[in-house]
């Protein structure tokens, strides 16, 4: 009988392996990240499922739950058949709008490539990168090529972004400094708002999924709808007190974080989608309340209308400005006779920040307000705000504090009648 060589036996148990396919092919991965739309809390869950390479799931899976409020995880010696695989979070999350942990599950995805990464983040902008990262590769574009496209494309059509520069999604966190960062932290803000009777979790969800399929196809978020949605959303942002919110919350962690201008990228999404683009500062003569939309027509009178300097004791009143791109003002109101002290409505105070403004100092003798949002109408209503328990209002002294002035930039006083 003719015997086999070595060789021989070699090549043939390589020619096995290949033709029974049980050539190890695995990739091994330790996998860390957070998971964020504001962070994730304690015990949100994390799946990482393995892929194909038609991107189709295996039934391959690992799990890991988050152990701490900043959202982060980790998953160690992951074993994948190849280097991409979907990361899925599902669980409550702090909501930066409302400074709450928010009682509904949410659920957000990333797919992702995770060779020579160190770390794979997961959140809102990759939720809805996903379903058109799987079109363009099952069209034919490498992984990196649809990831690159996609990210683009969503930059381009939310925020008119051509800066090819910007980081992967999945590498973006909300509380770093880098700049880049602050588009995750803005887009996240942009995607919920409070509406009374709306349940916050599932409108955020069935928004986050309409975008996601809308997106998919063509790489354009086309549907007039969701649009309006967002640009809502948008209208009654209030950053100064989102970045309140999240230093806060971190800082209940002993995290001291660093946060990136996120303003600059609302700034950019209303530059794009604004019907109107303010150059100087506007104070109407009417207004209404806690609202982007603005008219003449309505019967709201508004206080800092400079030429208003006399108003009737039982007129409703607002306090409205719209201020340019990249400046505020700072509004300080003080009784023109010291004797007199400042009456307070706690409710008032609410619709205050609700209309776009923040609180500095409320005290008896003087109240200091600022407008948090640009090129966006800012409107308080108040009917008592310098009501005495006599029921009387006394005259004030108005200032202004255009752009971080430091002396008033116009000053009036405005009497009751």
């Amino acid at each position: 009988m003719k015997k086999f060589n070595n060789i021989s036996i070699s090549v043939l148990l390589s020619l096995l392996m290949i033709i029974t396919g049980s050539c190890d092919k695995d990739f091994t991965a330790n996998i860390n990240g957070k998971a964020q739309k504001g962070p994730f809390v304690t015990g949100a869950n994390i799946t990482i499922n393995e892929l194909n390479d038609d991107l189709e799931q295996t039934g391959k899976s690992f799990t890991t739950s988050i152990s701490a409020d900043d959202g982060s995880f980790s998953l160690n010696s992951v074993e994948l058949a190849s280097e991409i695989a979907l990361i899925t979070v599902s669980g409550y999350f702090f909501d930066e709008n409302l400074n709450i942990v928010q009682n509904g599950v949410l659920n957000l995805q990333a797919l992702v490539d995770i060779s020579g990464k160190t770390t794979v983040n997961v959140n809102a902008l990759t939720h809805v990168l996903k379903d058109r990262i799987e079109k363009l590769y099952k069209d034919g574009k490498t992984f990196k090529q649809a990831s690159d496209q996609a990210k683009n494309e969503l930059l381009s059509s939310l925020f008119g972004i051509t800066d090819a520069n910007i980081q992967d999604f999945d590498q973006m966190d909300i509380t770093a400094s880098a700049n880049d960062n602050g588009l995750l932290l803005a887009f996240s803000a942009m995607m919920l708002r409070r509406i009374d009777g709306v349940n916050e979790v599932s409108r955020l969800t069935e928004l986050l999924t309409k975008l996601r399929t809308d997106f998919k196809d063509d790489g354009i978020i086309n549907n007039t709808l969701l649009k309006n949605q967002i640009w809502e959303n948008v209208s009654f942002l209030n950053p100064k007190t989102i970045k309140n919110n999240i230093i806060n919350k971190y800082q209940q962690m002993g995290i001291n974080v660093n946060l990136s201008d996120f303003q600059y990228y609302i700034n950019k999404y209303i530059e794009k989608h604004a019907p109107t683009l303010f150059t100087t500062y506007q104070y109407p003569t009417t207004s209404i309340t806690a609202s982007h939309f603005y008219t003449n027509e309505f019967p709201y009178t508004n206080i800092l209308d400079k030429n208003l300097t006399s108003v009737n004791s039982s007129e409703t009143l607002v306090f409205a400005t719209i201020t340019p791109f990249n400046k505020y003002v700072k509004i300080r109101i003080t009784p023109v006779d010291v004797q007199n002290n400042f009456y307070y409505e706690s409710y008032a105070l609410l619709d205050l920040e609700s209309g776009g403004w923040i609180i500095e100092t409320s005290d008896v003798q003087e109240f200091i307000i600022t407008s948090q949002r640009e090129n966006i109408l800012v409107s308080f209503k108040f009917n008592d705000l310098n009501t005495p328990n006599t029921g009387q209002k006394f005259p004030i002294n108005i200032e202004y504090f255009e752009n971080g002035s430091s002396t008033p930039t116009f000053s009036k006083t405005v009497t009751f009648l």
